[in-house]
C-alpha cells in the first residue's frame, strides 16, 4: 500500500527580534532594487550625470540587518557640467515584501567638507544635562527611538515603550538626546508603519508580557538635513551572564578543555593536534560568549561535543546551503490549511510518532534523517505502526543529492518515489559515507507517492502539525554548534532564509514565550 507524504520545506525560519551591527560588502552585492531607489532619488534632486554604472562608483558600503537589511554607501558621480558630486545613501530593503526605501540621501559636490552626522562628527560645545523624559520635547526623540528599534525588530507586533529613563540632552550641531527605554510586546499593535512610531497610551504590552528588553538610544536631531533625526539604539544585557555550559567557568583555560576532553572522550594523534584544539575551543568560546550575551530566550550556549572544531569542520555535519533559488519546493501542490482551534501545547513523542535521536556522525547527510524522520511520522500516525527508517538508501541511492555532501528533502521524496519505496534502517544499515547503491526494491516495505508545501506562517504550520504530523523543516545551523538547551530566541542576523543549510524536524509545539517548536535533530541524544 502506497502512502501519501506531507512534508512542510519551509523556506523562511523566522526569529523574533533581532539587533547586528552593519558590515562591509562589495558594491557588487547591492540589489538591483536599491540601485534603482538610488537612481529614482538622484532623478528627484534634479541631479544629472554620467556615469552608467552606479554600483562602479560604489565606496564603503555596508550592509545591515534589520527587518529586511539597510544597505548604506558613498557614490562619487561625474556631472553632465565636468564636475564630481558626491552622494551618501542608506536605503531599507525587504526582499521579500519587494519594499524599498530611501530613509536618508545627501549629495556635495567632491571635496567640500560638511559637518557630517556620522561617525566623524564634530560638535558645537555645549555640556550634557539631564533631562525630563515626559517632557513636550524628550516626545519627537522618543518617537524616533521607538521608530528605530521596531525597524530593526523582527516581531510580528509592535515594541512599545513601557519606561523611559536616564534622559540628557546636549546641544550639538542640533540636538542631541539620550535615553534608557525598556520595550515590551504589544498584543494589539501590529509592528506596521501604521503603529511605527507608536507610544503606550496607544499600544499597551501584552497583560502577560514578561519578557522586557532594554536599550541605550541616541538620538541627534539636525533640521537642516534630509531625514532630520539619526537614531542608534544599543540592546542592554541586564540579566546575570550565564556560567557557560554549566561548567562554571568563564570563556577558556586548560581546566575547562580538560573537562570538555573527558567528559567527549576527545583524544588527539599529536601533541601539535591538541594544540590546534585548545586554541579553536578557546575561540569557539569566544563565540559562545558573544551569542549567548546577545541571546534573548532562555537557551544555554556552551561546551558542546563540537567545541573543538573549526567552521569548516563543522559543516561537515550540517551539509552544504540550500539552494532555495535553483532547488525549491515550488513543483509540490500547497497545503490546504483548515483553520481550527489547537491546543496550547503538542508533542508528537507523546503519541509514538517519532523514533529515537539518531546521530548522523560526520557526513552531511542532515537532509536524509529530516525526509525519513517525516516519512516515520506519517507512517505511524496512518499505519499505527512505529518504524525507523534508512537513510543511508537515500545517501547511498538519491542521483539527484550529494550524498554526504548535502542535499534537500524536497528532492529526496521524488527520489523515493523514482527508486520504489524505502528499506528499514535494520535492512539497511547507516554507515555515514558515501557508497554504492545496494537498495533491493522487493525488500521495501514503505512506499511515497506524493508531497505537500506547507505554509510558513508559525500559526498554520502548527495548526498542520497538529492535525497531520512532524513537518521537515530547513534552519541556519550556526549557533547549533553549541546549542545545550532551552529556547533559543536568536537574532535576526542568524535566521537569514537565504542561508538554511541544515534539515531538521519538528515534531511538537511549546507555550513559553511565543509558541516555541520543538526540533528533532540527527546528531546523537547527546
Amino acid at each position: 500500500m502506497k502512502l501519501l507524504i506531507f512534508v512542510g520545506l519551509v523556506g523562511h525560519v523566522f526569529c523574533a527580534g533581532g539587533f547586528g551591527s552593519p558590515g562591509s560588502i562589495a558594491a557588487s552585492e547591492i540589489p538591483d532594487q536599491v540601485i534603482e531607489a538610488t537612481k529614482q532619488e538622484l532623478q528627484k534632486q534634479n541631479l544629472v550625470y554620467t556615469d552608467t554604472d552606479l554600483r562602479a562608483q560604489a565606496s564603503n558600503v555596508q550592509r545591515q540587518v534589520v527587518a529586511g537589511y539597510i544597505y548604506k554607501y558613498t557614490l562619487t558621480l561625474n556631472t553632465a557640467d565636468g564636475g564630481k558630486q558626491e552622494c551618501t545613501f542608506k536605503i531599507w530593503y525587504k526582499e521579500w515584501m519587494n519594499f524599498v526605501q530611501v530613509e536618508q540621501s545627501d549629495c556635495k559636490p567632491a571635496g567640500i567638507v560638511k559637518r557630517q552626522l556620522g561617525g566623524g562628527r564634530h560638535f558645537l560645545a555645549g555640556g550634557v544635562s539631564a533631562a525630563d523624559c515626559n517632557s513636550d520635547k524628550f516626545q519627537a526623540p522618543l518617537q524616533e527611538a521607538v521608530r528605530h528599534v521596531n525597524m530593526m525588530s523582527n516581531s510580528m507586533f509592535h515594541m512599545t515603550p513601557v519606561q523611559v529613563t536616564k534622559c540628557t540632552s546636549q546641544v550639538v550641531a542640533g540636538a542631541k538626546y539620550t535615553m534608557n527605554v525598556d520595550f515590551q510586546q504589544s498584543e494589539t499593535c501590529m509592528n506596521d508603519k501604521d503603529h511605527m512610531t507608536s507610544l503606550l497610551a496607544d499600544c499597551p504590552p501584552s497583560n502577560s508580557a514578561t519578557h522586557t528588553d532594554h536599550f541605550q538610544c541616541t538620538v541627534v536631531y539636525a533640521p537642516w538635513h534630509k531625514t532630520q533625526y539619526e537614531t542608534d539604539c544599543k540592546m542592554v544585557q541586564t540579566k546575570p551572564k550565564p556560567k557557560f555550559g554549566n561548567d562554571g567557568h568563564d570563556l577558556c583555560h586548560g581546566g575547562m578543555f580538560k573537562d570538555f576532553q573527558k567528559k567527549h572522550q576527545k583524544f588527539y594523534s599529536t601533541e601539535e593536534e591538541e594544540k590546534k584544539k585548545v586554541w579553536y575551543f578557546c575561540e569557539n568560546m569566544k563565540t559562545v560568549r558573544m551569542i549567548q550575551e546577545k541571546e534573548q530566550g532562555t537557551a544555554v550556549y556552551g561546551a558542546t561535543k563540537f567545541a573543538d572544531l573549526t567552521e569548516k569542520e563543522f559543516k561537515k555535519y550540517v551539509g552544504k546551503k540550500w539552494n532555495l533559488i535553483k532547488n525549491t519546493n515550488k513543483d509540490m501542490k500547497q497545503a490546504f490549511i483548515r483553520p481550527r482551534s489547537i491546543p496550547e501545547s503538542f508533542d508528537w513523542r507523546d503519541h509514538n510518532a517519532v523514533s529515537d535521536v539518531k546521530n548522523q556522525g560526520s557526513c552531511g547527510s542532515c537532509w536524509a534523517f529530516s525526509t525519513t524522520g517525516n516519512i516515520e511520522g506519517q507512517w505511524a500516525i496512518q499505519k499505527k505502526q512505529l518504524v525507523s527508517l534508512s537513510e543511508q538508501e537515500l545517501v547511498s541511492c538519491d542521483k539527484v543529492d550529494q550524498g554526504c555532501e548535502g542535499g534537500l528533502p524536497s528532492n529526496a521524496y521524488k527520489e523515493i518515489e523514482r527508486l520504489g519505496g524505502l528499506e528499514t534502517e535494520s535492512q539497511y544499515k547507516y554507515d555515514g559515507v558515501d557508497e554504492k547503491c545496494t537498495f533491493n526494491r522487493s525488500e521495501a516495505k514503505f512506499y511515497v507517492n506524493g508531497s505537500l508545501s506547507i505554509s510558513s506562517d508559525e500559526k498554520e504550520m502548527a495548526q498542520w502539525l497538529y492535525e497531520n504530523g512532524p513537518i521537515s523543516i530547513g534552519i541556519n545551523a550556526f549557533m547549533m554548534q553549541f546549542y545545550m538547551g532551552g529556547i533559543s530566541h536568536p537574532w535576526k542576523i542568524f535566521c537569514n532564509p537565504k542561508e538554511l543549510d541544515h534539515g531538521v524536524l519538528i515534531v511538537g509545539y511549546g507555550v513559553d514565550g511565543s509558541k516555541p517548536y520543538l526540533v528533532k535533530n540527527s546528531w546523537g541524544p547527546d
